[in-house]
């Protein structure tokens, strides 16, 4: 059985229109935290909302919008032990906002 895979388009801070997408295995709810496990920065999630004309870079990119602020960042021991959870080992390919994990 295929796990679901929840995709959104990311629009972060004060921005009119976004080109990120990101994915979850869960859906996202407002008040949720997720951490980029590259470089440990937070980000909560402030709404979710259907795309409007500008929202998104392109019709091809996730109907639905998730639109978040910045958290606090994590601690090294935090990430760690993400990272550990999520089996995510860094490399000098990984870009930041590729690899995301929901915070507890």
């Amino acid at each position: 059985m295929e796990a679901v895979v929840y995709r959104y388009t990311w629009k972060h801070g004060i921005s009119i229109s976004s080109r990120t997408e990101v994915k979850f295995r869960v859906p996202l709810q407002q008040g949720m935290i997720f951490v980029d496990l590259l470089n440990g920065d937070s980000y909560q999630v402030h709404s979710l909302y259907k795309a409007k004309e500008l929202d998104r870079f392109s019709t091809v990119m996730p109907e639905n919008v998730v639109h978040t602020f910045p958290s606090r960042s994590l601690t090294d021991e935090e990430l760690n032990t993400l990272r550990e959870r999520y089996k995510f080992q860094p490399d000098e390919l990984t870009q930041p906002g590729e690899e995301l994990a929901l915070l507890d």
